[in-house]
């Protein structure tokens, strides 16, 4: 009678070695991720020399979700070698490794702050706000107008408004008839419109001279005085024209600058092309002192659209000390702009 366990012999054996190539690929594969999760770490801590570095700023809410996927993956193969007596002190090393990327990432990205805990409430005489970089080259108005329509914001800042977007959006002045336009055929053109007749409207360059935002201010009243908001759209950066990253870092100086020396609440609210992991960032909150309005209400990922919720919020709206934050939203819906629009309502 002939011996099965012979037969089984070469098959159990390949499969073992077909599962140890399998191991070896799938642990060369988490260290590659670990050691690129370090580039992109020390790319962060570089991010103020050299504008590609900055870049690396972005994605940190992305990387700590990377960072943790290798950190769990490292820790599983660890608890395998340990039960089968096969761990060793590399592996400690390896979970290490993983850690710091993923604690550093953490501290950058606080995703504790991206927590829902500020509940959404509506209070009567508040006042919403709706900003949206409709895309210089989007010829679909009617999305805007019904956006707008169905919102009925009080305030409409409106980004990168050509020559005949302000023509085709001209119905809009008769539910805000009050504002400003500032359109233009190279990005920087902007729009500022309001319901409130108690409106003033001027226009600021922070940091250059061909980047109009606009200023207005609002009197709601003696109770609850004067408010300034600034719609913004700073300068997109790039890694091979270091000039466009300085000129935005300049740009979110002035900002900070601008709410730092009001005497009534401020907001700024706009496609600040910038994420709020990135130190140029971090420095307009603190010269500014502002609070992002994101803080324990959500990310509200806004760029590019059609990420929706896996993009970065590029789009912000920053407020100072006295204004009462009641909503903040950002809408994922189908559209022809790069953008998703976001709205913000105070008390």
């Amino acid at each position: 009678m002939p011996d099965a366990s012979k037969d089984s012999t070469p098959q159990s054996s390949a499969s073992r070695e077909l599962v140890r190539f399998a191991e070896r690929g799938l642990l060369l594969l988490i260290g590659s991720i670990a050691l690129g999760s370090w580039a992109m770490m020390l790319m962060r801590l570089l991010s103020d020399l050299h504008p590609f570095f900055e870049l690396a700023t972005h994605p940190s809410l992305h990387m700590l979700l990377i960072c943790f996927i290798v950190l769990a993956a490292e820790c599983f193969f660890f608890l395998i070698r340990r039960r089968s007596s096969e761990a060793s002190p590399r592996w400690k090393r390896r979970i290490l490794f993983s850690l710091i990327p993923f604690l550093f990432f953490g501290w950058v990205t606080a995703p504790w702050r991206l927590l829902p805990l500020q509940a959404s409430r509506q209070s009567e005489g508040s006042l919403k706000i709706l900003s949206w970089n409709i895309l210089l080259v989007n010829n679909h108005f009617d999305e805007i107008i019904e956006l707008v329509k169905r919102e009925k914001p009080d305030i409409v800042a409106l980004i990168e408004v050509s020559p005949l977007a302000a023509k085709e959006l001209d119905v809009l002045r008769s539910d805000y008839p009050y504002g400003l336009w500032m359109p233009a055929w190279q990005g920087s053109g902007i729009a500022l419109i309001s319901r409130h007749p108690d409106s003033s409207f001027r226009t600021i360059y922070p940091g250059s001279n061909w980047m109009p935002a606009i200023e207005l201010e609002l009197d709601r009243g003696e109770k609850k005085g004067k408010l300034s908001v600034l719609a913004v759209h700073t300068l997109s950066p790039s890694p091979s024209e270091g000039s466009k990253t300085k000129i935005r870092d300049i740009q979110l100086k002035d900002l900070g600058k601008w709410a730092r020396e009001k005497v009534q609440p401020a907001m700024v609210i706009g496609d600040c092309n910038i994420s709020p992991w990135s130190p140029p960032f971090w420095r307009l909150l603190e010269e500014g002192k502002l609070t992002d309005s994101r803080s324990y209400r959500g990310c509200f990922s806004s760029w590019p659209a059609e990420f929706r919720a896996f993009g970065i919020p590029i789009d912000h709206a920053l407020v100072s000390d006295g204004i009462k934050i009641l909503d903040r939203k950002v809408f994922y819906e189908d559209s022809h702009s790069d953008h998703c629009p976001i709205t913000i309502s105070i008390e």
